[in-house]
């Protein structure tokens, strides 16, 4: 059991770092991408922003990994002709780091729309007080 847990441990410490070394890359890299794809001069400025950069790193770096979560299996079934136990702990840790840098992305996201104003943020959860109603 020991070595279990300790190889667990070695798991979820590369693929931390390998989320963060994704997301640092992804970071530095999206203002070049969107000049690239985009002929919209709006995206190429929106894409100069640190938080917007910061929010779609964290967020395709969490698709990534959900996407490896689910190719996994579907691997090892063309590989090996068998299914993989329902219990697979490579496949579970990066599904956590998945649903962690996902957290993330939300809690950098709300930051990404309503920077105008402090606290403004909260406007996802309830009604600004603008807007007259008690029932959200």
């Amino acid at each position: 059991m020991k070595n279990r847990t300790s190889k667990r441990l070695t798991t979820h410490f590369v693929v931390a770092v390998l989320a963060a070394v994704l997301t640092f890359i992804l970071f530095f890299a999206l203002p070049q991408i969107y000049r690239f794809l985009s002929k919209d001069l709006a995206d190429a400025q929106r894409a100069d922003d640190d938080i917007f950069r910061l929010s779609l790193s964290l967020g395709y770096v969490a698709l990534l990994f959900l996407l490896f979560t689910l190719f996994i299996s579907v691997w090892n079934l063309l590989k090996n002709k068998k299914m993989l136990p329902i219990q697979y702990d490579l496949r579970r840790d990066v599904g956590i780091w998945a649903g962690i840098v996902g957290i993330l992305h939300s809690i950098v996201g709300l930051f990404v729309h309503f920077r105008d104003k402090p606290y403004s943020y909260l406007y996802y959860f309830i009604f600004p007080p603008e807007i007259p109603s008690r029932i959200p």
